[in-house]
């Protein structure tokens, strides 16, 4: 976060509060989906170097 100078406009709390808003759907025997991620939520993934769920 803070190589990423995310420390300026978010706060730990609020950056995760934006990431945990992402939901997961389970379905018996088959693999996890991921719900829309926001555009935010894709750049946030980006600038803390980590790949959003949705393209895993």
């Amino acid at each position: 976060m803070h190589d990423a100078k995310l420390y300026k406009t978010y706060t730990l709390h609020d950056l995760l509060d934006e990431l945990d808003i992402i939901e997961c759907y389970a379905h018996p025997g088959h693999r996890f989906r991921v719900g829309e991620i926001t555009n935010k939520q894709r750049f946030l993934y980006e600038a803390l170097g980590v790949e959003p769920p949705s393209l895993v």
